[in-house]
């Protein structure tokens, strides 16, 4: 079975992550887009960039939940340190705008999605 302290970065990057290295430090970091898949929204907009519809997990939701989500997901890090095995979530900076443990939901979607890769 596969887990955070076993994961290679090929794995990682099977996920959407990717390797950034400086000095002692390497770890894989999961971008914005990766994050907004975990999290299982998506939408379409308009030509001007406003959001003309939004799906969260299958259900459609409201343009500003939306907007609050996106917002959040925007300011989040997400990094596995493959020196010591951990997941790194850097919460949303300032004012979290949508009612969500960000942190808890981030390393356990992880740990599931590469426990589904064995």
């Amino acid at each position: 079975m596969i887990t955070i302290t076993t994961a290679t970065v090929e794995q990682l990057a099977t996920l959407g992550g990717n390797l950034w290295e400086s000095g002692a430090k390497r770890r894989v970091y999961f971008n914005q887009v990766v994050l907004e898949a975990m999290f299982g929204i998506s939408s379409s907009q308009y030509g001007t960039g406003r959001i003309k519809s939004a799906i969260l997990d299958g259900v459609a939701i409201s343009n500003s939940q939306a907007r609050k989500i996106y917002s959040d997901l925007s300011s989040i890090k997400l990094w596995v340190d493959l020196i010591d095995g951990s997941i790194n979530v850097q919460e949303p900076r300032g004012e979290v705008f949508y009612d969500c443990d960000y942190v808890d939901f981030f390393t356990e979607t992880l740990v599931f999605k590469l426990k589904k890769l064995a």
